[in-house]
């Protein structure tokens, strides 16, 4: 590959590898927020509150992945 086609790719390698840690690092460890609510540690309404900006950022994270899925099968 040239030089210049893998400078152009390298922004969408970096995205890659920044949303590879995010799903298979940070992501797993997002803490049960039912299980918590159970157990007094929040309430309903602050489970709810993080569910929402949980989701939020899954969404965002899918988006990101679908604008690079391009490179990730050449």
């Amino acid at each position: 590959e040239s030089p210049e086609f893998v400078g152009k790719r390298l922004p969408c390698y970096k995205e890659a590898l920044e949303l590879h840690n995010w799903w298979t690092q940070a992501r797993p460890k997002r803490v049960n927020l039912w299980e918590e609510v159970s157990a007094g540690r929040l309430t309903g309404q602050e489970a709810a509150t993080i569910e929402d900006r949980q989701y939020a950022e899954d969404t965002e994270m899918l988006v990101r992945l679908v604008k690079i899925r391009e490179i990730l099968w050449s």
